[in-house]
């Protein structure tokens, strides 16, 4: 496929700094009725991302959303630890874009008492020390511009096309319109491939007939 992902510090993608988009589907799986998360974070382009079915069941979709943002959260982690051993320094908060306003506000409940989060209360806890830490800041956002949505479920031709520009993932003929397509590319070698293979068999098979060849002569 001609896709490649653009890593730039034009405004259009992702600015030089790490942020990230969370997503979650509730019960959508027919056979478990378990969520599929989905994360994708930025650093001029995408660094890292993520769309898998929940380990557990989620009663409810501020719980599926709050099970994404764990995930996430855990990511976002790494990743600064990461960018602080090569010395690119943030004291800014890692801003996670969430699309469901009971999950964000849940972050701010650092007693523990949401009734609806409390069979993910580990999750809950360690998102909620993320964010009172000022390591993460999770901010409301549209779902029609989260761009994690495409992570999660399946979207209409046009809605997944504007994902997947906000997710930097772009056309290589829109990056370099005069290349050629990488399956023309590939075409044209084949056959070049082939040729040598076949020439390096037959100087392979006449090799062997004239051993044969003087062999008999030898009798």
């Amino acid at each position: 496929m001609d896709y490649g992902i653009l890593y730039s510090r034009d405004a259009t993608c992702s600015a030089p700094q790490l942020v990230g988009y969370v997503d979650a589907s509730h019960a959508d799986d027919r056979d478990t009725y378990r969520s599929t998360s989905g994360y994708i974070l930025h650093f001029g382009g995408p660094v890292s991302w993520y769309s898998k079915l929940n380990p557990i069941t989620t009663t409810s979709t501020p719980a599926s959303e709050y099970t994404a943002m764990y995930f996430a959260v855990l990511q976002i982690s790494h990743l600064r630890a990461l960018l602080g051993e090569i010395a690119f320094v943030d004291d800014e908060p890692t801003v996670l874009y969430v699309d469901n306003s009971t999950a964000i506000g849940a972050c701010q409940q650092l007693d523990g008492s949401s009734k609806k989060l409390r069979h993910i209360m580990i999750k809950t806890r360690f998102v909620q020390e993320s964010e009172s830490s000022g390591q993460t800041r999770s901010t409301k956002i549209d779902g029609k511009i989260n761009h994690s949505d495409f992570l999660t479920k399946p979207n209409p031709g046009p809605i997944f096309e504007q994902h997947r520009r906000k997710a930097c993932i772009v056309s290589l003929m829109e990056v370099f319109p005069d290349a050629p397509p990488l399956a023309s590319i590939a075409s044209a070698d084949e056959p070049r491939e082939t040729k040598e293979e076949m020439s390096d068999d037959e100087s392979d098979t006449d090799d062997n007939k004239d051993s044969c060849g003087d062999e008999q002569d030898g009798f």
